[in-house]
């Protein structure tokens, strides 16, 4: 099988990159930034794997995106500005990275009619309300990021109706694990730890995540590349647990406490939502039985990646 992924050189895309290479793909992968390909290739060579993967820089708003798509089996867009206190400051670059490529490349995707299938990646944040939530709950972003990846939705729905793609989204909820972004908060705390500086928790502490690790993100995605099917499906663990919880796992796995100091307590810590919460069952109805990764045991492979990295 023939797949692009782009944003390979990033957190999720360069994992999903090295786990199709390993399973023997050929693998188109697309980045803005060189350092994430360089690394990809580093790994493929490696692996004995370099033959199966060719390397293009490129902003994807900007470049011909037609020889990218003319020749594969399957796309995986997983490229994307992230962070979402930021984008209340940059909201036009959110919704150039997010959803005008987003259109670009399912419209050429489109237009080539010989893509088996497009995997987009969205995100948890479309959601709004009282979570648990399922994949037909309410849609009602509370930040411009959020916005940003439910247009990037809709223009893929759009774009691909009545053509032959598969179109298959996915909403990630909370992705932590080995090359996680600099900016979420474990790879924040880590940092801390590494640096000797304190570690600034935002309110009390008792804001909630749905924290899924990066390898189960990956291999729902890897399954439903293989086999697609039409739909869109939660990424997440289902379970929900507090930053302090977080904090107390970290501790316990370094043997000591790491220092805490706190901000903004007792005001609105908006414009983040106070908890997140998925529900899995159709991904798992869609993929088979996923074992979601113990969030202990998922802390301790970020910790040990980071610490033998600094």
């Amino acid at each position: 099988m023939r797949v692009l992924i782009t944003g390979a050189g990033g957190f999720i895309g360069r994992t999903l990159a090295e786990r199709m290479l390993a399973d023997r793909h050929k693998v188109i992968a697309v980045d803005r930034l060189p350092e994430g390909l360089a690394e990809l290739r580093a790994f493929a060579e490696a692996a004995k794997n370099g033959d199966l993967l060719a390397t293009v820089q490129g902003d994807l708003v900007e470049m011909p995106l037609k020889h990218l798509v003319a020749d594969v089996d399957v796309v995986a867009h997983v490229a994307g500005r992230g962070n979402v206190r930021a984008s209340w400051n940059e909201t036009t670059s959110y919704m150039r990275d997010n959803a005008e490529v987003t259109d670009r490349l399912s419209m050429e995707v489109a237009r080539t009619g010989s893509v088996r299938a497009f995997l987009l990646v969205s995100s948890s944040s479309v959601y709004g309300g009282k979570p648990p939530w399922v994949e037909s709950a309410a849609l009602s972003p509370c930040s411009p990021y959020g916005v940003t990846k439910l247009t990037g939705e809709h223009v893929a729905r759009v774009r691909l109706a009545d053509t032959a793609t598969t179109l298959m989204t996915v909403r990630p909820f909370s992705v932590y694990g080995p090359r996680q972004r600099s900016d979420l908060a474990l790879s924040r705390m880590l940092d801390c730890v590494v640096q000797g500086r304190p570690f600034t928790v935002v309110g009390d502490g008792h804001q909630r995540r749905d924290f899924t690790f990066v390898e189960d993100v990956v291999e729902c995605m890897t399954r439903l590349l293989t086999r697609p099917v039409a739909g869109t499906f939660n990424l997440c663990a289902g379970e929900s647990h507090s930053l302090l919880e977080l904090i107390a796992i970290v501790n316990d796995l370094l043997g000591r406490a790491v220092p805490i100091t706190h901000t903004g307590i007792g005001e609105k810590i908006l414009p983040e939502a106070a908890e997140t919460l998925g529900c899995n069952g159709a991904v798992q109805k869609a993929c088979g039985p996923i074992t979601w990764t113990d969030l202990r045991q998922g802390v301790k492979q970020q910790i040990e990646w980071r610490l033998a990295s600094s």
